[in-house]
């Protein structure tokens, strides 16, 4: 058995008896708790903190009946656990199962960070607790909000105070838009509203019709992503009074591509030229290599990187709403 996709690592998790030592490893990464998370099938709770392209998670029991409190109570404060992400979880599991390894899960299971997950004993892996996790579930709070008129879909996620970006998500690219929503979730406040229902199967839904209607419902932000033809429409509304100063629009649509006169600040993501495509718009595209690299479950990290410096470089303008 092969995995479809290379594991990576998640996080590193430390088994902590004061939940304080939190500032302490604040001041250490010089990053703060971007989440607290209560895991009551496991009985404790989780707090996060972001570390390069992986995360140092904080476990701390809640009860003498934790997993978390036996090791404790056998070792004492210090690494619990190694976690790697795998896009397969239950591909993950079988594998391991047909090794013949020692598990210390029976089945895969609901973990922290809406993630599933299972574990690997330490007697079958040096000594060293390992877990393997999948996304389960979306991140963040859902809740409907109106804009301009209608009703959408709203998901929001990370540190209130933190560097405000909103994420314009087509249904088609939801998925996709979710997974960005996780990767800023450490350094942002982040915002997702989602396409509204078509009307009929098959048809197209719709996203807000203009920035000035998200800026009227307090939805502003200095740094937006966008998808397709829909997010395209938001940049030639009419003289719109708001513009954020960075933002990065997925899979452009061709007419936008021919356009010699795009938004300043505009990154393009683009997974083939059309014919015509403006010199503009070769300017301000990031155009990926058509390979195996570029598939759509591996884009995300692969075009993070540069889109994350993009969207770092937003002024301070616009303020999210963040009472819901």
């Amino acid at each position: 058995m092969k995995f479809t996709n290379m594991p990576k690592l998640e996080h590193v998790a430390i088994a902590i008896t004061d939940p304080g030592l939190a500032d302490v490893f604040e001041g250490l990464l010089g990053q703060p708790v971007y989440k607290i998370e209560d895991v009551p099938s496991e009985h404790v709770t989780t707090y996060f903190i972001k570390a390069g392209s992986s995360k140092l998670e904080l476990v701390s029991p809640t009860s003498g009946a934790s997993p978390v409190q036996r090791f404790l109570d056998k070792r004492g404060p210090g690494l619990h656990h190694i976690a790697f992400e795998i896009r397969d979880i239950d591909q993950a599991f079988q594998r391991a199962l047909h090794r013949g390894l020692r598990l210390a899960s029976n089945a895969v299971v609901e973990g922290a960070d809406g993630k599933r997950v299972f574990f690997v004993h330490p007697a079958a892996a040096g000594g060293v607790l390992i877990e393997f996790c999948e996304a389960s579930r979306p991140v963040g709070t859902a809740a409907r909000m109106p804009i301009g008129g209608t009703d959408y879909p709203v998901r929001t996620s990370g540190r209130k105070g933190a560097d405000p970006l909103l994420i314009l998500a087509t249904t088609r690219d939801l998925a996709f838009a979710e997974s960005l929503l996780a990767h800023f979730e450490p350094t942002h406040h982040v915002t997702m509203v989602i396409e509204d229902g078509a009307a009929n199967p098959g048809e197209t839904g719709s996203l807000p019709a203009s920035f000035d209607d998200l800026a009227a419902a307090g939805f502003s932000a200095d740094a937006v992503i966008s998808f397709g033809s829909l997010g395209a429409a938001l940049f030639e509304a009419d003289s719109p009074n708001f513009l954020p100063r960075r933002s990065a629009l997925f899979a452009p649509p061709a007419d936008l591509l021919r356009s010699e006169t795009l938004p300043p600040g505009l990154l393009l993501i683009v997974k083939e030229p059309v014919d015509g495509m403006s010199a503009a718009a070769f300017r301000n595209a990031l155009i990926l290599p058509q390979n195996e690299a570029t598939s759509h479950a591996n884009v995300v990290d692969l075009v993070f990187p540069l889109l994350a410096r993009h969207i770092r470089d937003a002024g301070e303008r616009g303020v999210l709403r963040d009472d819901y």
